[in-house]
């Protein structure tokens, strides 16, 4: 009897251990993204040898990878350079010279929902001071896009939709506050710079004021029905007139 509540005692012991360890790993590593700029990141998708009428280039984190190469109009050649768990520095370290050359009609930008993920396992001054290098970031982001004549459109921050239990125990809870806040300074701030969608036009139900779940893969990622929405709104932006086009 005493050995087999000592086995049993045994193993929740490592499990535990095992999943402390599991924990901070994580946040370790969600953490030291946000310090980090690595060379050589994301692929670099070569556009085709003869350009397509448009271009548009997708620049951000993982939800600009899993977007892939949407239908965003007749003739419109898709270039996406997101990166899984990517922070906004990560982004801002990604936008080279092949980047900027590529001379897209738009480019469209989505970051920071990593960097507010990794923020909200820190201490409150460390949370703030990230929040402040988030908006930075996007700045200078915004500052390297605009040099290059294209078009830029900048979309908002969605927080974690239903996030299960172990992911609910390791964040903090101040994500989805502090996403809405990150995404009203990006409409206050940067509209005059680019154009800013406010994704609760896609990602929100405001009747029953909550996040769309049935939009939700997993807490932080989108699923096929989500993309396709977004196609439709996103088609409407790049397709309509450039008002400060000669030809308009």
């Amino acid at each position: 009897m005493k050995t087999a509540i000592y086995a049993t005692a045994g193993i929740i012991l490592l499990l535990c251990i095992g999943i402390g360890y599991t924990i901070t790993s994580y946040k370790n590593n969600k953490i030291a993204r946000m310090e980090r700029c690595p060379k050589g990141l994301g692929t670099q998708t070569k556009p085709h040898s003869a350009p397509a009428q448009k271009r548009i280039v997708l620049i951000g984190d993982s939800r600009i990878q899993d977007w892939g190469k949407p239908d965003l109009g007749k003739d419109t050649e898709v270039i996406n350079f997101g990166i899984g768990g990517a922070t906004s520095r990560e982004t801002l370290c990604q936008i080279n010279d092949t980047m900027l050359n590529l001379s897209p009609e738009w480019y469209i930008v989505q970051v920071g929902i990593n960097d507010i993920v990794a923020a909200s396992m820190m201490k409150e001054h460390e949370r703030i001071k990230i929040h402040e290098q988030l908006l930075e970031n996007i700045r200078q982001i915004i500052t390297k896009l605009s040099g290059t004549g294209s078009r830029i459109l900048l979309l908002t921050i969605v927080p974690p939709i239903s996030p299960d239990m172990l992911r609910s125990l390791v964040w903090g809870d101040t994500i989805e506050e502090d996403a809405a806040r990150a995404s009203k300074k990006l409409l206050d701030e940067f509209s005059t710079t680019a154009q800013v969608y406010d994704m609760k036009g896609t990602f929100f139900d405001f009747e029953k004021n909550t996040w769309k779940d049935e939009l939700s893969r997993n807490a932080l990622h989108w699923n096929e029905k989500a993309y396709r929405s977004l196609d439709v709104e996103i088609k409407r932006i790049v397709t309509e007139p450039n008002p400060q086009s000669p030809s308009n």
